[in-house]
């Protein structure tokens, strides 16, 4: 984000977006990615509540 910032890459309104995303998401040091391995990355993500930041 910082980068993004900096470069002026990045929108003001989409950092804070990705950090009100990122409050909703469930904590992925809690995830125990092997019995998801084989699971689509959609599924994933709906199951971990992350959200895509496009609209």
């Amino acid at each position: 984000m910082l980068v993004g910032l900096i470069s002026g890459k990045c929108v003001i309104g989409q950092i804070i977006k990705g950090l009100k995303h990122g409050k909703l998401a469930t904590r992925l040091i809690n995830w125990d990615v092997a019995s998801d391995w084989e699971t689509s990355l959609y599924e994933v993500r709906e199951k971990l509540g992350i959200l895509p930041l496009i609209d």
